[in-house]
């Protein structure tokens, strides 16, 4: 069940008109040991370097890293027409960050407000919420976007970071390739090849909100064409405490484990065969549940668990940089107890299937044609708690799609145009069709400007279709007019299999710059404009697609290379959300309007770093959270090529704060605190 925008209620003595939720949302060790490390070989230092260091590139350099979630093949990012972020391995590492959603506040214009120890709430370009319900998210491929309650659960994408590669952000629509739900824009996360994780890797640490966390991986290669990985973490995380006080909640620990495997073939052909599994608890999460035979909620604690495994296969060809072909399948297994409501369980079987080639036409072979083909079929399994139930219990779902994009060069080195469109049927709203246009200007190797007309589309979730949820129990005197009668009945929100999409059209402008050797210039302004936003409207207790919105705004990245020690960091973004909903018309959101990040990476020594992030958010009005600025330090030093000791502290200004709130079913705000935790790493 989504809930988008609901009518007038007060939250913590805030009062506005409406506010978008997500809809459950409505409902919602391995410690490094090594005491002793004997002297590296040259061939194992190398082998211990984890790939590329994107942090001895140049400001012309990392303009050229290529990125794939555009164009669907090998682009530069200088030359890229969209909105879109890299965070590299070495961006992360030095972050600071322990995991994927934290990891995403180094990105221009996203918003990332921790709710408790494993819930984040992220958006972009406006509408956060905790499910991220607008963004689609991708590992290696796999995309882990939940139809159950349209979004993702954060949790349980805990991956061991030292095996990332990058993560590709695109801010704004990417539904061309990437179909439904990549609506305000695509978090493409991917791992880095088995080749590049040679030898043993061990890390752990203690710490005061991230109490306890470790992890082992080893590489080795079979033959001269291929080679494997396998790993095994662990992490403890701390309860957060309630704003009211009284009590803590949210305490939760994961386990996971996985493999990779790559093989080359003399023919240039890559096979990639990859799989994990993992299993998280959760300590007492405190709800709002509804008490029969009462006016009031109570309080209830509930734990939760999650569990869960996958496996992917994917072969491709690349015969050039304009012509390649890959074909790519997966099986994901997910199993939720607990998941927002005392009782409610759900179990996922999904399998997806996809095809994509390109290739380059014209007189002078300088255009490329990319279509594709893909099937998913999920089906689910579930069991009612007492307050929350789908109808039918169980239920399948598929999707077929398919796509067609060209990249035209219109005038040599250029002026190039990049259009196409995807097209979808799916069980909830039928056929789906959603195309784009880019086209990006060059007038010299240093320059791009860059324009886009894009429309996508958001599905409804299983909940909006098929739910019932009792919000509350009413007299029925009092709903009828009169005294009370001591009799209760439950109201129920019930979902609409009538519901439709919602429909997003984009305009962006943009423009990337190298200035110097020493510093670029990323600006991106963007358009929204929203229609058949789902709507819950009472007392009739069922959902719509009566809303509207505009959102409207600039983000401004830019990055500069003091000297070759030294590389700073600064983004700004700014965005204004006007809505216009059955309930009236607000400019509120559950986003900040302002956000400022300011990142310094600084070599003291060869073997030494101190690496600094301040983050500005700035209030978000509709749940009465104040602005907050935060800042995290740590130092990180390598006795050894094989050693490496960091110490972190972050949020260092404040001893607590709110960042976000998950207002229907949360007991009570639970406060971000500051900490600190110290990691060992060694490599062999």
């Amino acid at each position: 069940m989504e809930q988008r925008l609901t009518g007038n209620r007060t939250a913590r003595g805030v009062r506005h008109r409406w506010t978008r939720t997500t809809v459950l949302e409505t409902v919602a060790a391995c410690v490094a040991a090594g005491l002793t490390v004997q002297p590296a070989t040259a061939q194992t230092v190398e082998a211990a370097g984890d790939g590329e260091d994107f942090s001895v590139l140049d400001i012309e350099q990392l303009m050229q890293i290529e990125v794939t979630s555009v164009a669907g093949r090998e682009q530069t990012l200088l030359d890229t027409p969209a909105a879109i972020h890299v965070l590299t391995a070495d961006d992360i590492r030095r972050s600071g960050h322990r995991s994927i959603p934290e990891a995403l506040r180094l990105v221009p214009g996203f918003t990332v407000g921790r709710i408790s120890p494993s819930i984040w709430a992220i958006g972009s370009r406006g509408f956060a919420d905790r499910f991220a319900n607008d963004l689609l998210v991708l590992i290696d491929g796999r995309t882990v976007y939940d139809p159950l309650f349209s979004g993702t659960f954060w949790n349980v994408q805990d991956l061991m970071l030292e095996d990332l590669d990058r993560i590709e952000v695109i801010r704004g629509p990417g539904a061309t390739l990437w179909g439904a739900n990549a609506v305000n824009g695509v978090i493409n996360i991917t791992s880095k090849p088995a080749e590049d994780t040679l030898g043993l890797l061990l890390t752990g640490g203690v710490g005061s909100l991230d109490q306890g966390f470790g992890a082992v991986r080893y590489g080795g290669r079979i033959d001269e064409r291929s080679a494997f990985r396998v790993f095994a973490k662990y992490d403890n995380h701390a309860a957060f405490d309630a704003l009211s006080g009284g009590f803590d909640a949210g305490e939760w620990d994961m386990y996971r484990g996985g493999f990779r495997y790559d093989r080359v073939s003399d023919d240039d052909l890559r096979l990639t065969l990859q799989g994990d599994a993992y299993s998280t608890g959760h300590g007492e999460e405190r709800v709002r549940v509804p008490v029969p035979g009462h006016l009031t909620s109570a309080s209830a604690s509930i734990d939760q668990d999650f569990r869960g495994a996958n496996v992917r296969a994917k072969l491709g060809h690349a015969g050039g940089e304009l012509d390649g072909w890959s074909v790519q399948a997966y099986y994901d297994r997910t199993e939720a107890h607990g998941g927002g409501q005392p009782g409610f369980v759900v179990e996922r079987d999904t399998f997806d299937l996809d095809y994509r080639q390109y290739a380059p036409f014209g007189a002078e072979q300088s255009h490329v044609f990319m279509w594709g083909l893909g099937y998913r079929h999920s089906r689910d399994r579930t069991e009612a708690s007492s307050t929350l139930g789908l109808l039918p219990r169980d239920r399948s779902l598929d999707t077929f799609a398919g796509f067609l994009q060209a990249t035209l060069e219109l005038s040599p080195d250029e002026l190039a145009l990049m259009v196409g469109s995807k097209f979808e049927h799916n069980d909830y709203t039928g056929f789906e069709y959603q195309p784009s246009a880019r086209l990006s200007w060059t007038p010299d190797d240093r320059q791009l400007v860059w324009g886009a007309v894009s429309r996508a589309v958001r599905t409804p979730s299983r909940t909006a279709d098929d739910a019932r949820l009792t919000t509350a129990f009413a007299d029925t005197g009092l709903l009828a007019g009169g005294p009370a009668s001591g009799m209760f009945v439950p109201l129920v929100v019930a979902g609409d299999p009538a519901v439709e999409s919602e429909q997003l059209v984009a305009y962006e402008l943009g423009y990337r710059v190298v200035l110097n050797d020493a510093i670029n210039l990323d600006v991106a302004t963007f358009y929204h404009d929203y229609e058949d936003l789902i709507t819950l409207e009472l007392p009739a207790g069922t959902f719509f697609n009566r809303g509207a919105a505009d959102v409207y705004g600039v983000e401004v990245g830019s990055t500069w290379t003091v000297n070759d020690r030294w590389k700073l960091g600064a983004s700004y973004a700014f965005r204004r959300i006007d809505v216009d909903a059955v309930t009236g018309t607000g400019d509120e959101d559950d986003t900040p309007q302002q956000q400022f990040n300011l990142q310094s990476y600084l070599d003291l020594s060869d073997d030494l770093e101190l690496n600094t992030a301040l983050y500005y958010v700035d209030t978000i009005p509709g749940q009465g959270v104040e602005a907050s600025t935060r800042l995290d330090v740590g130092i990180t030093w390598r006795p050894t090529p094989n050693v490496e000791l960091a110490v972190w502290g972050q949020n260092l200004l404040d001893g607590r704060h709110v960042e976000f709130t998950d207002e229907l079913f949360q007991d009570a705000a639970l406060e971000v605190e500051r900490s600190f935790y110290a990691q060992l790493t060694l490599r062999f």
